[in-house]
């Protein structure tokens, strides 16, 4: 069927909408509320001896120097104050992503699997032996100073 006038068409379109509207309803009426149960699932972390690990998923941004990398923490924690959250992993990582777009004093960012043998003797020893999600840093590295978000064992 065509139609040929607009105020035709907006009516079609007014009848098909109150149709599904009350198949909506209808829906609802005979939907069952369903309430999610909340269980504790084993974490990769319970499986993992940490004298054996030899990956951590982690972000790690790089800056130019100790002052650059202080100011990115600090732009975190005000972040996660003003979002009343901890610092998360989405946190982490956008906050990376601004200061690198703000700033020239980041200079790399890597996120993914990364070798704890790539990290200085002492944040090595804290990932192993910390609670994760945690914020490690600022840290001398070869390519300036460091700051890790690591998020679990590997």
């Amino acid at each position: 069927m065509r139609w040929r006038s607009g105020v035709s068409t907006d009516i079609r379109r007014l009848q098909v909408v109150s149709k599904w509207a009350r198949a909506l309803s209808s829906a609802d009426s005979q939907r069952t509320e369903v309430r999610p149960t909340l269980m504790s699932a084993p974490t990769l972390d319970n499986f993992i001896d940490s004298a054996t690990t030899s990956r951590v998923r982690a972000a790690r941004v790089s800056f130019c120097d100790r002052e650059d990398a202080e100011m990115f923490l600090e732009w975190l924690r005000v972040r996660s104050e003003a979002l009343a959250t901890e610092v998360t992993f989405p946190l982490f990582v956008c906050t990376a992503a601004d200061a690198y777009s703000l700033s020239a004093a980041t200079t790399y960012a890597v996120f993914g699997d990364i070798p704890v043998d790539d990290l200085p003797p002492a944040v090595a020893e804290s990932v192993a032996t910390c609670e994760l999600p945690a914020v490690l840093g600022p840290f001398d590295a070869a390519t300036g100073w460091d700051v890790v978000f690591a998020l679990s064992r590997r």
